[in-house]
């Protein structure tokens, strides 16, 4: 962004089959510092970027662009204390959007919780679902799918070591159904 001056840009890129860039779309966050974009997913006509934007503390932040133009139809961000990032995203066979990554929890005295968050089309928000690992240390979702009318947040909870760990919760409520370690 800016030359580095400003730290990074939220950045998506849209590209046609033959190389074409069709558009880029850039934001720099109120805050002018570091912005990033992990994950992007498609559904409904629309593209849909997660990551963080730093506003004080780094926040969750996912948009809505078009598909066809990349004009920014809305952006959520989560303004949860501590520092918090989203590393996936997946639009849903049910229309509605999950995110999974982490929450800086309780000032990071605990370390980073497993987060996951679903959004409706319009923004809002559905349900948040973390995971404090045994540890009280850092604990982490780098991958989200869905299926069958569940998600499965993937990634580490630490309990002594840093242990895979993968979810089973409920699409419409984000009640956990089950844990694999």
């Amino acid at each position: 962004g800016n030359g580095g001056t400003n730290g990074k840009d939220f950045v998506v890129l849209s590209l046609a089959p033959d190389e074409t860039e069709r558009w880029c779309w850039m934001s720099d966050g109120p805050d002018h510092a570091d912005d990033e974009c992990f994950s992007v997913c498609y559904g409904g006509g629309y593209v849909y970027p997660a990551g963080y934007y730093t506003e004080g503390d780094k926040d969750i932040t996912i948009f809505k662009l078009s598909a066809a133009t990349g004009v920014s139809q809305w952006r959520h961000s989560t303004y949860w204390s501590y520092d918090d990032v989203g590393y996936d995203i997946v639009y849903g066979g049910d229309g509605n959007l999950y995110i999974g990554g982490y929450s800086g929890g309780n000032g990071g005295a605990n370390g980073k919780d497993f987060v996951a968050l679903s959004l409706a089309p319009d923004e809002t928000e559905r349900w948040v679902w973390m995971s404090d690992g045994a540890g009280h240390q850092d604990d982490e979702c780098f991958s989200i799918c869905y299926g069958g009318g569940y998600v499965y947040p993937a990634g580490y909870q630490t309990w002594g070591d840093k242990d895979i760990n993968v979810f089973k919760l409920s699409a419409a409520t984000g009640t956990s159904q089950w844990r694999y370690e």
